[in-house]
């Protein structure tokens, strides 16, 4: 059965934006999760209400690799110059990650970590340490402590309901109409990344114009294919047997510089999703169930595509082809067989 995702920690947003209508800020805020556009978002909105418009005076900013531990504490401990606040910006310090490392890939030892946790607790109230991380290990006692002194919130991509309502306020601002059929494209082209989708729908507010209407053709013909969808294709053309379409498409990618490794890893997640599909069907799931349990929630019309596509093969043959991708990685990287050629045979084989 298909994993949950983790889904955004929408309690702690909703102190972030209760601290910024309140002008009282805490002491610590770790900021990290798989969706990097709300992760950006909520930082920005906190520096633009910590710190007034070029005030560089109480603003520090370590990226990664150019933090000094010893520096940031002594910038925290600097009282604000004529401004409630010191916003202190680290980076990607990697104090969070599992394995925890320091700048420079050491890794952290103990007492340094140790050092770190104990400062927390004495930064002053005049001073606002935020950190944006790529990885967080929420065991870990740095990831505890910023609990404890402050808050941290995980940002997931959300789910397909919120993305509708997130375009459809962004195309009302500019009195924008889309058909229900044409957002549900768009949204099946672009994915659920919201920097992907912010992007694309730039392009369709450009062309539809204020007052203007978008349809399921200019969605075709502004969007660009993102791989997940060449990757859909392909096993169509498995499906069919159509071998000349299914490496067609394989040279596709290639010559749009997309790792043959990755690619195999999305031909074994999409034989995954129609294998999980087809044990819903045998089991006589309802599409609400199958939804549930596909954490699909409002996209029936993506999941009747799966089912399609997933009567093409027997549950076996489903995973058969998931274990034979399995196999042809294994032997790549244990250096049994090439690389691009391994693929191109894994695809024939799946016919």
């Amino acid at each position: 059965m298909a994993a949950r995702k983790t889904k955004s920690d929408n309690s702690a947003m909703n102190v972030i934006r209760s601290d910024i209508e309140s002008g009282s800020f805490k002491r610590i805020y770790l900021l990290f999760g798989e969706e990097r556009y709300l992760v950006a978002q909520y930082r920005q909105a906190l520096t633009d209400h910590i710190i007034q418009d070029g005030d560089t005076m109480n603003l520090n900013i370590h990226d990664s690799g150019s933090l000094s531990l010893n520096e940031l504490m002594d910038q925290a401990l600097t009282m604000p110059f004529f401004a409630s606040y010191r916003l202190v910006v680290a980076v990607d310090t990697g104090l969070f990650a599992p394995n925890a490392k320091k700048p420079g890939g050491k890794k952290t030892d103990g007492e340094e970590t140790e050092t770190l946790i104990k400062f927390m607790e004495q930064i002053p109230e005049t001073t606002v340490l935020l950190f944006v991380e790529s990885s967080v290990d929420k065991r870990s006692r740095m990831y505890k402590a910023a609990v404890k002194y402050g808050l941290a919130a995980e940002f997931a991509h959300p789910d397909f309901a919120a993305l509708s309502r997130w375009v459809l306020s962004k195309l009302s601002k500019e009195d924008i109409r889309i058909t229900k059929t044409a957002l549900e494209h768009f949204l099946e082209m672009t994915g659920d990344d919201m920097t992907r989708i912010s992007s694309e729908l730039e392009k369709l507010i450009a062309f539809a114009g204020e007052g203007g209407a978008v349809r399921i053709d200019d969605v075709d013909e502004l969007v660009s294919v993102r791989l997940e969808n060449r990757i859909f294709d392909m096993v169509d053309a498995i499906a069919r047997k159509d071998s000349r379409k299914a490496l067609a498409l394989y040279d596709d990618l290639l010559a749009l510089k997309e790792e043959p490794m990755r690619i195999l890893a999305l031909i074994a997640r999409q034989f995954n999703m129609l294998y999980q599909v087809s044990e819903l069907m045998e089991e006589g799931r309802s599409m609400p169930l199958m939804e549930d349990a596909l954490d699909m929630k409002g996209r029936g019309w993506l999941i009747r595509r799966y089912i399609e596509q997933a009567r093409a093969f027997s549950k076996e043959q489903l995973r058969i082809r998931v274990e034979d991708c399995v196999r042809t990685e294994e032997r790549i990287k244990t250096g049994y067989i090439d690389m691009r050629l391994g693929v191109e045979m894994c695809i024939v084989r799946c016919m």
